[in-house]
């Protein structure tokens, strides 16, 4: 059982329930870049990139049930999202933060999902969904941090799992295809700023900032994350990246 932090508090970093059905939310007043659902144990078929426009005529990406859980078959299908989803991700994204965290919080991150959807371009933005029924149910963003070195970097944040949906392994699995299309693009590195716990799930491990440091000062550095996409060890970069506009703002740090 996670330490339950009040509200309040500007280290809140977690909610716990006790109810086996409910979703934990990995989450922070500082922690804005991060939402977060337990899941149960799942094995994955594998997937592809499915083009948006073709998405609904291909096989769909499918959840396995495995002998640990009570989880059933739930097919849905993963693709990388451009600016013409813009509404449907902000929407997604304002739902989901006002369901949790308030409708103070819904509009601030709703805000910045609409940014950076705004500017997905592929390159500098990537962004990806989760569809079922041809509504978008999840989503992330990878965003890429400029350093003087030639190294590739991507920060994830944010993501966002429908409220309904929650609980069913969908953001761990989304982060995953992700990781793996960041991989077939040759990045080195990719990071996030959260709750451990949850991202070590998905690859992810605490990382000095002697090692990368984060593009501003950052309020709660145990939840600064990275992990090598190249199976070498990260290097040391001595200096602090320039990250996209929407991001350079310290309350998000």
């Amino acid at each position: 059982m996670q330490q339950i932090i009040p509200r309040n508090s500007p280290r809140r970093c977690t909610k716990v329930t006790n109810h086996a059905k409910s979703p934990t939310l990995c989450y922070a007043s500082k922690f804005r870049l991060s939402f977060v659902v337990n899941y149960t144990k799942l094995s994955y078929s594998c997937c592809k990139v499915i083009p948006e426009k073709s998405y609904a005529s291909t096989a769909q990406f499918c959840f396995k049930r495995s002998k640990y859980s009570n989880f059933e078959r739930y097919g849905m299908i993963h693709q990388i999202l451009n600016k013409l989803k813009q509404k449907e991700i902000e929407e997604l994204f304002t739902s989901v933060f006002t369901s949790s965290e308030g409708e103070k919080e819904g509009k601030l991150i709703g805000n910045l999902s609409a940014q950076l959807a705004s500017n997905i371009d592929n390159n500098e933005i990537i962004c990806f969904g989760s569809y079922k029924n041809k509504t978008l149910i999840a989503s992330i963003f990878f965003s890429r941090l400029h350093f003087n070195q030639s190294i590739q970097v991507f920060m994830l944040a944010p993501v966002a799992v429908s409220t309904e949906h929650q609980g069913k392994g969908i953001g761990q699995a989304l982060i995953k295809y992700g990781l793996n299309a960041l991989k077939n693009r040759a990045v080195d590195v990719a990071v996030t700023y959260g709750d451990p716990s949850f991202y070590s799930k998905v690859g992810f491990q605490a990382v000095s900032e002697n090692v990368i440091q984060a593009p501003l000062r950052l309020s709660m550095p145990f939840g600064w994350l990275g992990q090598s996409l190249t199976g070498k060890a990260i290097p040391a970069i001595n200096e602090r990246p320039v990250c996209v506009k929407a991001f350079n703002n310290p309350i998000y740090w």
